[in-house]
């Protein structure tokens, strides 16, 4: 068994070597990151890295890209939301690769890297040796495994921790969460669905380190390294690739969902005010059932996949996946176990928006209209109910 394993990685080795000829950089070699900035497409929201390898002597010019996934995965949207995705390194060439975010109409920004000639040696390898097809293939993950991390730590094994950084573990001061909302001004819907999905580690408070997950953080993070023996800069030059002509682009809010759950909730105030006076609860269950089925989907993000950025999520203490059996089982149940379990309820809702600041989860702001449509739907089935044990009449 051994033996063929060995035979295997001898033959990938070959197979490498075979695609990219010599393996020993020359002395005119240039290693350099490549930040893309964020593009159009949803996937493309936070921006991109990469990285050149580029020696003219060996007629190498590479890009190795740590950021490809393929659509035609089987079961590919089942995977995503497991958090089951595999993302590969790919390498293309250079031109080829810039090409593609000048189509794109996408920023691009070399950082040239000062690195001795066997720590670029050290560095090639090691990207070579992720190329290989038992190699290339890893596990997504957006905070913690992305193609800027995976950059950053195989530069930092490369170069043997002399790099240096005052600010490597100085907390930032912003969470994961917040960080993404610079990216996200644009779109507002995304950013609330995120806010939604994203569990307490989001609202971590991140070490500069933790930051470069951002390609945007990476490039300062190394722009601000130096080495530990002379205190030179670790980057010795930036270029600007391409300039993208929608830099001065302003975006508007004027469909945030702030404003239009605000304005659900004023016409969902009037809708119950109407229907007050009748025994009809469907508006308030509708409204409950919709709560109860988001409490679900969060808590199955919770505890049936790999996302760990969503777990511990406290959006479930307004999303109750209990409000499903309840609203199901509503015309069976008892108005004294109605009154009970809404009082519950609307109890519940009050603390939350008391509590808005003082909870460790970071909500969004468009939560505070919803909260309040579910707050004022617990009193109007309270009182219905109540009403109804008052008359002696149960619900039938």
């Amino acid at each position: 068994m051994k033996k063929l394993v060995l035979n295997k990685l001898t033959i990938s080795l070959l197979l490498v070597q075979f695609i990219f000829g010599t393996i020993q950089l020359s002395d005119k070699a240039e290693i350099s990151i490549l930040t893309c900035k964020p593009g159009t497409e949803l996937y493309s929201s936070f921006g991109h890295n990469a990285i050149r390898i580029n020696d003219q002597v060996n007629g190498i010019d590479k890009v190795f890209n740590y950021g490809i996934f393929d659509f035609n995965t089987p079961k590919f949207y089942t995977k995503f939301v497991l958090g089951k995705l595999d993302y590969r390194l790919a390498v293309s060439e250079y031109l080829l690769y810039k090409q593609q975010y000048i189509f794109d109409d996408r920023t691009i920004i070399e950082q040239t890297l000062n690195l001795p000639r066997n720590m670029q040696q050290s560095l090639y390898d090691l990207l070579l040796t992720n190329y290989l097809p038992e190699n290339r293939y890893y596990r997504y993950d957006f905070f913690y495994d992305n193609c800027s991390t995976r950059l950053r730590n195989i530069i930092d094994k490369a170069t043997n921790d002399k790099l240096i950084n005052s600010q490597m573990n100085i907390p930032t001061g912003i969470s994961y969460r917040n960080s993404l909302k610079q990216y996200l001004v644009d779109r507002q819907w995304l950013n609330f669905g995120m806010d939604l999905v994203l569990g307490l580690p989001a609202d971590k408070i991140m070490s500069s380190w933790e930051f470069t997950f951002l390609p945007d953080e990476m490039f300062n993070y190394f722009q601000n390294t130096v080495w530990a023996e002379n205190g030179k800069h670790f980057v010795s030059k930036n270029d600007v690739i391409y300039e993208s002509s929608r830099n001065s682009v302003k975006y508007t809010k004027s469909f945030s969902p702030t404003k239009v759950l605000w304005i659900i909730f004023l016409f969902y105030g009037i809708v119950i005010w109407l229907t007050n006076r009748n025994h009809n609860e469907i508006p308030e269950l509708i409204i409950f059932a919709l709560a109860g089925i988001l409490g679900c989907i969060l808590l199955f993000l919770w505890f049936f996949t790999e996302h760990k950025s969503m777990a511990n999520n406290l959006n479930i203490l307004w999303a109750i996946p209990l409000h499903i059996p309840v609203v199901i089982l509503y015309k069976w149940l008892s108005d004294r176990i109605i009154t009970c379990y809404f009082f519950i309820t609307g109890i519940l809702m009050v603390f939350l928006l008391i509590g808005w600041n003082f909870i460790h989860q970071e909500f969004s702001i468009a939560v505070i209209p919803i909260v309040l449509m579910l707050l004022i739907s617990s009193i109007s089935v309270y009182s219905k109910a109540q009403k109804r044990l008052s008359g002696g009449k149960e619900l039938s």
